[in-house]
């Protein structure tokens, strides 16, 4: 990853530094110094960066031969969404700003009107899911989770799990970079899991748009 692909990365998102930090758990200066080039990056630093943006919906463009960039990958069914804080359709449905609803349909290529797709978004506080409305008015929280891994919430919603070993958790590490779970060393060997707030509401999401029970 370059600089200016972390730099346009963020412009695709409409994220901030301290966006960026808050999601891949790097301190802002370090970002900063980063994208102006005074800092090179610690290869363990820059790679938690380009998970927290590829989680986001980026993809890196290699340079073959021209510039290196990105774009975002188009949403797709099971995506954890909320609308972008500039929009002002969510005014239109009561929808809270932080509220996550789950993506349950996309519209195929090439859009039928307009500039780019619409999609339809199904949020825990509306009975139905949202009439399309496009692409660009939403933020992607999360990618599409696993049948594993939304097992593995339902697991967790019911009480703290104790689990030993790197192997079970592997499983749990995209929910972990997610921030949906967090862990706590109980002895050398096992480890506590528990859902956070972020992961109740997803799970919540996921439930209202019926991808899980």
């Amino acid at each position: 990853m370059q600089p200016e692909q972390m730099r346009a990365a963020r412009a695709a998102l409409n994220w901030s530094l301290d966006d960026l930090a808050i999601a891949s758990g790097v301190h802002r200066n370090t970002l900063s110094n980063f994208e102006t080039r005074k800092y090179d990056g610690e290869p363990e630093k820059l790679a938690a960066v380009e998970r927290a943006l590829e989680s986001a919906g980026v993809i890196f463009i290699d340079e073959n031969g021209e510039a290196a960039g990105v774009r975002l990958r188009r949403f797709q069914v099971g995506d954890l969404v909320r609308f972008r804080p500039q929009t002002r359709v969510r005014y239109s449905y009561n929808i809270p700003a932080d509220e996550i609803g789950t993506v349950v349909e996309v519209e195929p290529h090439p859009p039928m009107t307009g500039p780019t797709y619409r999609m339809s978004v199904k949020f825990p506080s509306h009975e139905h899911a949202l009439p399309f409305v496009f692409r660009f008015e939403y933020e992607l929280m999360q990618a599409a989770l696993t049948k594993d891994e939304i097992g593995l919430l339902r697991q967790l919603r019911e009480k703290h799990r104790t689990i030993s070993g790197n192997k079970s958790r592997e499983r749990l590490r995209h929910l972990l970079e997610a921030g949906f779970v967090v862990e706590q060393p109980l002895n050398l060997s096992d480890t506590i899991y528990s859902l956070t707030d972020r992961g109740h509401a997803a799970l919540k999401s996921l439930v209202a748009a019926s991808f899980c029970a």
